[in-house]
């Protein structure tokens, strides 16, 4: 069998720092992150005890760059603060990539539990997962 699939897959940035408006908190990355969306095509073998999926496609990237240092600014009391960088920046830039996935899910017959690694290659930010998921539905072929 052959599979078609459509993708949203969101990269964050461990560094941050933190504003805070009316109470109300907000995270800004700093380094970068990426949003991607994709459609890829491929292929699903099923096995009586399992399934596997292999897909290519591409992919559009939006790639957030955020930078600064320095001390931070420290704002208006109450109304508004912030832990940022004085000089904190915000470059955004889309492109196109390569989105690879693969996905093996070991079943019983109505789902499973598998593992699904992703590799998105492209001129901004080229990254990588790997992730646990559920699968729900009629895995298993008919005997």
């Amino acid at each position: 069998g052959r599979i078609i699939s459509i993708h949203y897959s969101p990269v964050w940035t461990n560094d941050h720092c933190e504003e805070v408006v009316l109470f109300f908190p907000i995270e800004n990355p700093l380094g970068k992150r990426a949003d991607a969306l994709e459609i890829s095509y491929g292929i699903i073998k099923k096995r009586k005890v399992s399934m596997l999926t292999l897909s290519a496609g591409l992919s559009y990237v939006k790639v957030e760059t955020s930078e600064g240092s320095g001390p931070s600014t420290q704002g208006i009391p109450i109304l508004y603060q912030t832990g940022c960088p004085d000089n904190y920046t915000v470059k955004d830039e889309s492109t196109i990539g390569l989105a690879l996935r693969a996905q093996f899910i070991p079943s019983i017959r109505w789902g499973g539990i598998g593992i699904s690694p992703y590799l998105n290659i492209n001129p901004k930010y080229t990254f990588a997962s790997f992730t646990i998921n559920a699968a729900l539905g009629r895995i298993k072929p008919r005997s």
